[in-house]
């Protein structure tokens, strides 16, 4: 990744928190597995830039493409981490 640049975006296996806090205190920083922690600690997408919240939601433009990230795993009804995310 540091010669060939990438976009990420999330799924249904980053919703995952490996700390340990997510373990001892869920209520404070969520259950583990179930809150994306991991994943928008790792990755640092242009969310803020496009008015996207952390690396769940962002866009660019690469020459003359608009490029979207869309999540499909939080915040529409029945999806899979909807009330955790």
């Amino acid at each position: 990744s540091s010669r060939v640049p990438f976009m990420v975006s999330p799924g249904n296996h980053e919703s995952e928190c490996h700390s340990p806090a997510c373990v001892l205190q869920p209520l404070k920083y969520g259950k583990k597995l179930s809150n994306f922690t991991a994943f928008n600690q790792r990755w640092s997408m242009p969310s803020v830039e496009s008015d996207g919240v952390e690396n769940m939601w962002y866009s660019f433009d690469w020459a003359r493409v608009h490029m979207v990230s869309i999540n499909t795993e939080t915040d529409f009804a029945g999806a899979g981490e909807e009330t955790k995310g």
